[in-house]
């Protein structure tokens, strides 16, 4: 099951190269403009699971990369990634899209459709295994779904996920604990799930 959620994880940047390109960006359009290029992708597609709507989740991202531009000024490295800040901007932007709508959005499968980044080489079998599955972690609470989807689809590392949800280390293992166990059992209540995992 954790293989699956692996698979969906796309490729981030290299420390170093995302540090310079920052730092560049700072005085270059063009340097925020290769950052821009690099991560919109993934933010959108972060937005996009979250929503389950396309054109609120351009919108989303356009205010994202706008925000990060404005500010980035005032961005200084810490522990963690620019893309983790990157993040952070576009979940309190979430946070605020969520108020305004007043109701949370449910997702269906057809939503996903493009959504989904097949592993290679997988089989219809596969690709029903991982529909499933999504359509399990979107039942989950929203707090659930927040943790495995900057976990695994996003990739964050607990440094970042930390700064992008604000919490610390031991609280954080213990949300992606409970996050796990909560898609563990309705895995298992699905039957996808196989003997043992």
């Amino acid at each position: 099951m954790l293989a699956l959620l692996v698979s969906l994880a796309l490729e981030r940047m290299e420390p170093e190269k995302e540090r310079e390109l920052v730092e560049r960006a700072r005085s270059s359009p063009q340097a925020f403009s290769e950052l821009y290029e690099h991560y919109m992708p993934l933010i959108y597609r972060y937005l996009l699971r979250r929503t389950g709507n396309a054109e609120a989740a351009e919108d989303l991202t356009a205010t994202t990369f706008e925000k990060a531009l404005r500010h980035l000024e005032t961005f200084q490295w810490k522990e963690v990634s620019f893309s983790a800040w990157l993040y952070r901007i576009a979940t309190n932007n979430l946070v605020d899209y969520y108020r305004r709508e007043g109701r949370r959005r449910e997702t269906s499968l057809q939503d996903l459709e493009g959504v989904l980044r097949s592993p290679m080489g997988a089989g219809e079998e596969e690709m029903e295994r991982v529909a499933l599955l999504m359509d399990l972690v979107r039942r989950l609470p929203l707090s659930y779904q927040h943790i495995l989807a900057l976990k695994f689809y996003q990739g964050l590392d607990h440094d970042e996920m930390c700064e992008v949800l604000g919490v610390n280390k031991k609280t954080l293992s213990m949300k992606i604990y409970r996050s796990l166990r909560a898609l563990r059992k309705a895995a298992a209540e699905a039957g996808l799930l196989e003997e043992g995992m």
